[in-house]
């Protein structure tokens, strides 16, 4: 294992995401996905690869940008790719619409086997890097143009908005707390934090170098379980329940989720049943996750206990 040198707090001109202010990025990123198809040995992946590698002159062109990550995950057939810059960069790149992004991502919808191509803002910020030594690179399609040396683990949870993100805060210190595991792992390359304030995301990258992850696995990934369950354990803060927004629909009416226990709910689908914006907030509690939205669900009570009802008018 190479030697790790933590980073978190080192960068000067940090911004912070809750009112304790622990929760502290340096850089905004974009990250444009896609699902692929695995028919014909992977062709749709294989296109979108190309695609990249078309557009990656223009992408290091992006003033200010600090690094361009590519994510491939075969199980769910993902394909992402990540751009970082400095924060204080972004309102200028956003000025002109992430250029090559309107580009990239057409490019992206033209391949056959593409679908659910979208973007998402975020922040990103390192934990620790390690020196690590270099491995042959392993192929995952057939024309072997879409290669990789590093795995990753993604560790993962959605966050409340309340008592100033408290949850968000807590999330964090128990992230700081297993840094020092987290180093021990073999081979580790590097950790990330991911924070996503719109869809309150909270995700921790722990990579690896692609010839340490059986032995890693083998090991159940640890300290995942450890950080999973603490992870968990976060309380969930009650707060009253904000005004729920109409659906995008003229004249449609929200659906209101209530939570019996609680007494909180959220507006989830309109009387119509069209997939409106609230949808991703039943996902949510369904999964027993709490939202933003003012439904909170124990993460340990398995299906919650929620009654349908039409907003009237």
């Amino acid at each position: 294992m190479g030697n790790c040198c933590a980073k978190t707090d080192e960068a000067a001109d940090m911004k912070t995401l809750d009112e304790k202010e622990t929760v502290k990025f340096d850089k905004f990123a974009r990250e444009w996905r896609c699902k692929y198809s695995n028919d014909n040995g992977r062709q749709s992946l294989t296109e979108a690869q190309a695609v990249l590698t078309k557009f990656l002159g223009e992408i290091n062109n992006v003033p200010e940008v600090r690094g361009v990550q590519r994510i491939v995950c075969t199980a769910e057939r993902e394909f992402k790719v990540i751009i970082s810059l400095h924060h204080s960069a972004y309102q200028t790149w956003e000025a002109k619409k992430f250029q090559p992004e309107e580009a990239f991502i057409a490019a992206l919808k033209a391949i056959k086997g593409v679908d659910q191509v979208e973007t998402q803002k975020m922040t990103l910020m390192p934990v620790f890097s390690c020196a690590a030594k270099k491995v042959a690179l392993q192929d995952l399609d057939d024309k072997k143009t879409v290669q990789f040396d590093t795995f990753a683990r993604e560790w993962r949870c959605k966050w409340s908005h309340d008592n100033g993100r408290q949850a968000l805060t807590d999330a964090q210190a128990l992230l700081t707390k297993f840094v020092g595991e987290l180093k021990k792992v073999p081979d580790v390359k590097s950790v990330q934090r991911i924070v996503c304030t719109i869809d309150s995301d909270f995700k921790v990258i722990v990579a690896v170098s692609r010839t340490a992850y059986s032995d890693w696995e083998a090991k159940q990934f640890e300290p995942e379980k450890a950080f999973i369950a603490e992870l968990k354990a976060i309380p969930v803060h009650d707060h009253a329940c904000r005004p729920p927004r109409r659906c995008r629909h003229r004249g449609h009416q929200p659906m209101r989720l209530r939570d019996p226990d609680s007494g909180n709910t959220a507006a989830v689908m309109c009387h119509a049943g069209c997939a409106c914006w609230a949808l991703q907030d039943l996902v949510r509690a369904l999964r027993g996750f709490s939202t933003d939205q003012g439904l909170y669900v124990q993460r340990d009570s398995g299906m919650p206990r929620i009654d349908f009802g039409h907003e009237k008018k």
